[in-house]
Parts: C-alpha cells; structure tokens; sequence
C-alpha cells in the first residue's frame, strides 16, 4: 500500500470514527434524558456484555487479517477461497454459542447484576435482541476481513459512517415517537445491521470468481484453516486478557458499586469520549496490520524498522492534537454533552484522556502481530488483566466511576513496559528509548506545553459563549501545534511527502 494511500486509508477511517462519535455525543445525553439514568445504565451493561463475548473470536479476525493479506500479496487465491468459507462455518457456530450465553444472561440476570424489578423484563428483551443478531453479526467478520486484507479500508469506513447515521436517526425517532426503551434497542440493533449487505455487494470487487456465492456455501476445510488457527490461538490467549481487563471494568463496577446500574451511565460518558480517541487511534492499527503483514512476508527489515519510528512519530502526532484539543475544551464538552451534573466527572476524563496516549505504540503492535511472536504478548496481557480488575475492584467505592480510570492505567502500564523493554530491544532489535526520545516526545511536550499555556489563558474567556470559547481555544491550539510539528519535528523527507500528497491530491 502506497503512503497517500496509507493517508487516504487512515483519514476516511478518522473521518467515520468522528462521524460515530458525533452520532454518540447527540444520542447519549438525549436518550439518558428521555429513559432515564438508571434505564439507560441497563444499555451500557447489555452493551459491555455483548462485548466481551467478542472473545469468542478467539483472535481469529486478527490472524485471519494477517493471512489474507499475504495470501493476496502471494496471488493464493486457492488458499482464500477455502480459509474464507472455513471461517464461515467456524463464525456461524460462534454466532450460535454467543446467541445461548445472551438469551441464558437475559433469563437469569437478576442473579448476576443488581436489578430493579421492573428492570428485568427491559434487560431480558435487550439481551434476547442481540442474541438474535449474533449469528449475523458473526458471519460478517469474514467480509470485512476480505475487504480490509483487500486494501478496501476506505470502503468499510465508508459503510461505518452509513451505520452510524442510522444510529443518530434511530435515537430521534426513539425519542421523537416515545417509544419505550426495548423497541428502540430493537431498533438500534438493526440500524448495525445495514452494513453486512453494503459489504457483500462491495465483495465483488475482489478478482475471484464467484466470491460471494461461494461465502453462502460454506466448507470446513481444516488444511488450509489451521494456519490462522494456529497464530489466532495465541492472539486468543492474548485477547482474553486484554478483553478481560477492558470489558470487566463495568460489570466490576456494576456488582460491587453501591450505587447500581446508575454508575454505569457515569461510565458510558467516560467511555463515550474516551472511545472517541480509542476508535481513531484503532484506525492506524487498521491500516498498519496489513501493511506490516505484506512486509513480513518479503522480508523487508528496513520497512519494519521505518514503520516503527515514523509510524510512532505520525500517530503520536495525531494523538497530541486531538487528546490536548479535547483536554483543552473538557469541562465545556462535559456540560454541552451531558449537563452541568456531570462535571464532576472532568478530572476522571482528564486523567483518561491522558492514558489514550497508550495509543503512540500501535505501530510496534501492528509489527508484533505481523510477525507471529506472541508468547510476551499472552504474559503481559496477563498480568496487565490481573491488574486492571484488581485496581478496580479495590478503588470502586472510594472512587466508583474513577476505579475504572485507575483500572485501565494499570493495565496499559503493563503493556507499554512489555513492549519498550521487551518486544522492540529483545525481538525487533530497535532501541526503545531512541523511539520515544525521536518519535514520541518532541510531539507529546510540543503539544503539553502549548495546552498548558493556553489554560492559563481560559479565565479571561469565561464570558464569552460556550461554543466561541471551544472554538477560540481549539482553532488556537491546533493552528498553532502544526505549524510547530511542521517546522520542528517534520524532517525534509517528509515535508516533502506532506507536499507531494495534497499536490496529488
């Protein structure tokens, strides 16, 4: 993949997350309005469930990515077809599993997760609902992985965006018809569903015949399956961890908080803005993993290395301006987002917003998984879960929401120290310290240090509107931090690719 394409790739992918994030920051606070904060608390839970039996995939979309791209580099259109409709059958049965433990979670929840009466018979149909769009949900990860493998990123953005405007629609007729909390989960449900035909059709563009007729007729084919099966394991064993220690931190914070299910409407605040930064910086590993894929299988050790050290540099400069952008304006989202109730919750998004700068070491994972050597990675996973539910479990009645944030810092703590003393100095052969002094530093000081100076200035413009003043502070700062990374932490090199790509362009 050529680097406009890279950019191409990662900017419709940035695009649909804030198209996503727009969706969420108008839908939340109107629905927590209108069903309430302790009924909303319930999509939260059934939402955070439905996530963590994603480790159900066992790292098969992961692996499955990384093949596919080395089959397609390879031409091995034979090895695609039969790993492709292996992946069918093995994604249907999953569907099937994940649809029994919901509809089980739906009978008996009350005896795991503390419900009001009347809350029951809400939980139980909202649960009953995504069990039913399992099976469908399931067997879509192999369309998106073909197309992802493909090079067809900007395609599965592009459907993203049309899912997520269904989502902003389907709040407004929840709200505009008043129709209860279960007929709009229902709802809400389809709308993530319009994008599995939008994919199958985009499935043609891949040169093998009769793709999609195929994909409806699926075939174990275990010779050809076991080779992801095999990387996907430790990525499994790998993903349990990781899924554990994110995913647990609600239903943690749902069983041992003494304030119920009305916490988790404080956490899926947090989470809505922290996904914000999350699904945007997931983007890079996206579009890094294939390419990092193709570059292992020639065998090239400069890419790898250039794409530890530019990749890190390009990321973490995003990461500076949108994390500070949001830091700078956090208490006035929280108000226009939610209300002035709400902002107590400022210093815990603060603190998290920080932690998303975890995110600056995507390009070292996406060569670690291209490369296959994942033993390190299932330990640290490990012993990051371990601390994140511990840290939780510990915190949540002295801090409850904030319990989650220190949660989640143990756990990344973990992961970075693994990655930077372990996998880039031991497997990579790259010193980690020359990575972060290059790559990541001058952008991540650059941008504190000018958040920092224009807080200082944030009492003077209290009198102004709320929107002059995010848009004053924001315009400011980002304005300012470019043209610093252009001139200070850019090199000639890529200035000249910057140049080159919005001549093409």
């Amino acid at each position: 993949m050529k680097s406009n394409k890279i950019f191409i790739s990662s900017l419709v992918g940035i695009i649909a997350k804030l198209v996503d994030a727009f969706a969420k920051f108008f839908t939340i606070p109107l629905l927590i309005a209108f069903y309430g904060k302790s009924d909303y608390g319930l999509v939260a839970l059934a939402f955070s469930l439905n996530a963590y039996l994603r480790l159900m995939d066992m790292g098969m979309n992961t692996g499955a990515i990384r093949y596919f791209s080395i089959w397609f580099a390879n031409d091995e259109k034979e090895k695609i077809l039969g790993a492709a409709r292996s992946s069918i059958v093995f994604y249907g049965c999953i569907g099937v599993v994940n649809a029994c433990i919901l509809s089980f979670l739906g009978l008996y929840g009350k005896h795991f997760f503390k419900l009001e009466l009347d809350q029951e018979p809400i939980f139980r149909t909202m649960l009953f609902t995504l069990a039913f769009s399992a099976v469908f949900n399931w067997a879509a990860y192999v369309i998106n992985q073909l197309l992802i493998s493909y090079g067809e990123i900007q395609w599965t953005n592009y459907s993203t965006i049309v899912s997520s405007v269904l989502n902003l629609i389907t709040a407004f007729i929840g709200v505009y018809f008043h129709l209860d909390l279960k007929t709009y989960f229902l709802l809400y449900v389809w709308s993530t569903l319009v994008m599995i035909p939008m994919n199958i059709y985009r499935l043609r563009i891949i040169p093998i015949e009769n793709l999609t007729g195929m994909l409806f007729k699926p075939k174990w084919d275990y010779s050809v399956f076991k080779e992801i099966q095999k990387y996907s394991l430790a990525i499994f064993a790998m993903g349990i961890f990781q899924f554990s220690g994110d995913n647990l931190r609600p239903i943690l914070l749902a069983s041992f908080s003494t304030k119920g299910t009305s916490v988790l409407t404080d956490y899926r605040v947090l989470q809505t803005i922290i996904m914000l930064v999350g699904s945007m910086g997931s983007v890079f590993l996206q579009v890094l993993l294939p390419v990092a894929s193709r570059g292992h299988a020639l065998n090239d050790e400069d890419k790898k290395t250039n794409l530890v050290f530019s990749g890190t540099k390009y990321i973490t400069i995003f990461l500076s301006l949108l994390i500070f952008g949001l830091i700078l304006n956090v208490r006035d989202l929280i108000f226009l987002f939610v209300g002035k109730d709400f902002l107590y919750l400022t210093k815990w998004l603060i603190i998290n917003l920080l932690l998303m700068f975890y995110m600056h070491d995507y390009a070292i994972s996406s060569i670690v998984l291209s490369i296959g050597k994942t033993k390190a990675l299932v330990y640290s996973s490990l012993i990051a879960a371990i601390a994140s539910v511990l840290l939780t479990i510990f915190f949540v009645n002295k801090y409850d929401v904030g319990a989650t944030v220190l949660g989640f810092g143990g756990f990344i703590l973990v992961q970075l120290l693994f990655n930077y003393f372990y996998y880039l100095p031991k497997i990579m052969k790259i010193n980690g310290f020359k990575v972060l002094i290059k790559s990541f530093f001058p952008a991540f000081l650059i941008s504190g240090l000018l958040c920092l100076s224009i807080l200082y200035l944030d009492n003077n413009l209290n009198n102004f509107n709320v929107f002059v003043r995010i848009l004053f502070k924001s315009i400011l700062f980002a304005s300012t931090f470019l043209l610093m990374t252009y001139f200070f932490i850019l090199d000639k090199t890529e200035k000249n690719i910057i140049k080159n790509i919005f001549k093409f362009y």
